[in-house]
């Protein structure tokens, strides 16, 4: 049975996008609502809490528009716990290092709750990510 990971340690952090004021009316924006997560970085627990905010003026063309933080995708891939710290050190350890997956959940145990299903996973989101991002590989296919 899977046991839930102890938070208590986290440290909260709260996101703002960038953009305070509206584009089309100028006004300044408000919350319209939060959202947070947990992201494991090999420095520690992070409790991310990103605000949301968009215009309140209900005459305003951009009202229904929502601004999130841009900085929440620097920290973690949408959907996954794991920071990109830590998949970048996963893939590094992996296909730089050419350390296998049981060596690699051994030194990450030692930073991080980390199981060892998830190393072999990430290890596949870092070539993916990788593969994806990679002008050489864009210019090859294209």
């Amino acid at each position: 049975m899977k046991t839930a990971r102890n938070h208590s340690e986290s440290r909260r952090i709260d996101l703002y996008p960038q953009t305070k004021t509206c584009p089309q009316c100028d006004q300044p924006f408000s919350e319209k609502y939060h959202k947070q997560r947990w992201i494991v970085k090999l420095s520690g627990e992070l409790k991310v809490v990103s605000h949301c905010l968009g215009c309140q003026n209900p005459e305003c063309a951009n009202s229904e528009a929502v601004y999130r933080p841009e900085e929440e995708n620097l920290l973690a891939l949408k959907g996954y716990t794991f920071g990109l710290d830590v998949i970048v050190y996963i893939g590094q350890l992996r296909y730089r290092d050419n350390k296998t997956i049981e060596a690699i959940y051994n030194q990450l145990t030692k930073k991080i709750s980390i199981s060892l299903k998830e190393v072999a996973l990430l290890c596949e989101v870092f070539l993916a990510k990788r593969d994806h991002s990679s002008p050489r590989r864009r210019e090859a296919n294209g």
